[in-house]
Formats: C-alpha cells, structure tokens, sequence
C-alpha cells in the first residue's frame, strides 16, 4: 500500500522500480521522447506533473494499476505521492506475483500462497480489507512491518496452514480453515485471530503456539491437535458443533473459555491430561473422560452425563451450579465446596434431580447449599462445616466426617 512501480517503455527513466516516498520525487527521463509505465497500487493518490520534460495530459492522475506516461524528450517530471491507509482483498492492484514487484496480479484463489512482507506496508496501521468472500492456500505474514490490520468482513478461507506475525485482525466473521489434507499448522505469535471454525473434511491441523480468540469458534470437520498449546476464547468454544466427522486431541493443553459446548455429532475427543477452565456453562457431550475441569465463574450449567478425572468449583467465588434433571457426573476427584462468604449452590433444573458419582473414598465439601442430588457410587459423601440441605438430596451426610478435620 502506498507504492507504485516505474518500469522503463520506449523511453528510459532513471529511477525505474519502487517507490513509497510521501510527496514529490523527481523523475529524470533520459531516452527521449516517448513512454514509461507507472503502476499503482490500491491506496495511494498519485500524479505525475510536468516539468523540463513535458508530460502529455499534465497534470496525469494516476489510476489504479498500469499508467502509460508519455514525455516529449529528455528532461524532468514530478511524481507526487500521498500514501493511503487502506487497501481492499478483493482488487488485483493490491496484489503482485513476487515481493516487491508491480501490482495488478490476479486475487489470490485457494491453490495461491499469500505473503505478507517487508514490502507490502508504507505506513503505520495500514489496513488490508476483506471486502468480499477472501481464499488462499498458505497465509504468512512473517516480516511484515509497520503493525497492519486485516479487516475481516466477509470471511478468510485458508486451505493451507497459517502464520500470522506483528500485525492484527479486526472481524466480524470469520477465519475458516478449510483444508481438505492433513499436515497444516496454525502459528498465531500472540495475535487474536477472532472468530474461527476449523471445517475442512479431511483436513487436519496442528497448533504450534498459544491460539487466542477474543470472540469464539468450532471444530466443525476435520483433526484439530492442539498441541499441549494454551487455547483461550472470549465466549464459546464448540468442541464438536455439526455433524461433519471431527477429532479433538487436547493433549496438556489449557483451555480457557466462557462457555464449552458440544452441540454436533462425530466428535472424537482426546482430553489427555488437559485442564479446562470454563466460567460459564459446561456441555461436555459425556463422550470422554476429561480430565480437570474448573467452573470459575458465578453461574454455571453442566448439561448432560459426564465423566471427570477432576471436577472443581471456585472455592473463593460465590457460585450457583445447575445440573440437568436425569444427568450423573461422575468423578475421580472433586473439589465443591465453597468458604466462608462464599457459598456454592449445587442445584437441579427442577425436582426430578441429579447425581454425583464417586467409586470411593470421599467427598468433602463445606459451604454448600444442596437441592434434588442424589450422590452415589460407592464413596462417602460429606456436606460439612456450614452446608445446607435444602431439598430433595440423599446420600449426602451433612456432618463432618469421623476422625478427620480440614
């Protein structure tokens, strides 16, 4: 952005190649009367003015692409440039064949790597707008300089893998990995990537560091590994959402995330030795045994029969857990209980009630308030130090335990 491109024609000029000076720039002409080609990006004004040398149309403003400017001889022009801040996806004046070269190359299609470099940005923030429906296979935007923006409006489709470098992502759709092959990555170096959806039939992806999300996203089709990498989303994150096949390998991934859903069919999901920190609703689906899974926030909904290694609550937070009527969460371990201050609300959708399973050992947990549980397994049970049964709960003591004090 901001650039244009002088090439020789019938005539010489001496200062053929790039240029991205704001302002005037002296063009000598040296070959004669004749032509010269200016080619000019997307989102930069431009014009070409007479000087020693006369320039036929003076003064010329450039258009967008190839401008053939003519001169009467030997002597001087004037280029004047005011460098833009904008450019759109979706015009072959933003695009070359090969960095640093003349613009007006086709819009990259889904078997076109895309690059973005030291030569592609002029000025600070400059901005790359997906104006219409954008595809490519690679994106890389190692190199870039001068902090820019892709504005995502109307939806990225990346065939390939991703790199993304020292720039950032305004949207409101979003980046879809659409690969119908295994074998890509996704390199975010810190940078939000907003709203995504893996939805390649057959594609498969690994992350290769911390993938944030300041909106939300699904695996919709497709292998999505996440490496034992951080994975933090603002709102949703639908582990499953549709019916296209999916496998979801968590490894000792962190998962941050407002909200967890399994709202799709033909997920296989691998929790490894994962931790989910979840502060809103918990729809795990029941279809694996995940492993610490931390409700932090003030209210939360766990919908459907579940399994845990670990299942725990905020201890330090005043909490109200919903559990759906005819589900049982089952647990290897769990830590429920709230603190003075700070009680935690364990309760059913309705009186029908729900369950809480543990093989054995115990279940301790102070500070409860429990309505409609029935606990269950083969563990003992313990509602402690300041617990309250409030109705419809069996297999709870609300006591302390014989011989033990925490």
């Amino acid at each position: 952005m901001g650039q244009v491109f002088i090439a020789n024609g019938t005539t010489t000029v001496t200062e053929v190649g790039r240029q991205a000076t704001e302002g005037n720039t002296t063009i000598n002409v040296t070959g004669g009367a004749g032509n010269f080609t200016i080619y000019r990006a997307q989102g930069v004004v431009a014009t070409v003015t007479s000087g020693s040398a006369a320039v036929t149309g003076s003064v010329v403003t450039l258009s967008a692409g190839a401008n053939t400017i003519t001169v009467d001889g030997n002597g001087t022009c004037t280029l004047n440039l005011t460098i833009g801040t904008a450019a759109n996806w979706n015009s072959v004046e933003s695009w070359s064949a090969a960095s640093g070269g003349t613009g007006g190359a086709s819009v990259p299609t889904s078997s076109d790597n895309v690059y973005f470099d030291a030569n592609s940005f002029t000025g600070a923030s400059q901005v790359v707008t997906v104006d219409a429906g954008a595809n490519c296979l690679d994106m890389d935007w190692t190199g870039a300089t001068n902090t820019p923006i892709l504005s995502n409006l109307n939806g990225i489709y990346i065939f390939g893998s991703l790199t993304l470098g020292a720039m950032s992502i305004t949207a409101s759709v979003g980046v879809v990995f659409s690969s119908t092959s295994t074998g890509r990555t996704v390199t975010t170096n810190g940078v939000d990537i907003g709203i995504f959806y893996f939805n390649g039939v057959g594609g498969g992806w690994t992350l290769q560091d911390a993938f944030t999300s300041g909106a939300y996203g699904a695996l919709q089709a497709g292998t999505l590994n996440t490496n034992g990498q951080t994975v933090t989303t603002a709102s949703t994150f639908d582990a499953g959402n549709g019916a296209g096949v999916k496998v979801l390998t968590l490894g000792s991934s962190i998962v941050n995330c407002a909200f967890l859903e399994y709202p799709g069919s033909n997920l296989t999901l691998t929790a490894n030795t994962a931790t989910i920190n979840c502060s809103g609703n918990f729809a795990g689906g029941g279809i694996t045994t995940y492993n610490i899974v931390n409700l932090t926030g003030a209210t939360s909904t766990i919908s459907g029969s579940n399994t845990f290694a670990e299942l725990n609550l905020a201890s330090g937070t005043t909490q109200t857990i919903t559990f759906t009527d005819g589900t049982t969460q089952t647990v290897t371990d769990a830590d429920l209980g709230g603190s003075a201050g700070h009680v935690h609300t364990l309760v059913g959708t309705a009186a029908a009630g729900w369950a809480i399973s543990k093989a054995s050992g115990r279940l301790l947990g102070a500070y409860l308030d429990l309505s409609y549980s029935t606990a269950t397994g083969g563990a003992a049970f313990y509602a402690r130090n300041n617990s309250v049964n409030t109705v419809g709960n069996t297999g709870w003591m609300f006591r302390e335990p014989v011989g033990v004090y925490k």
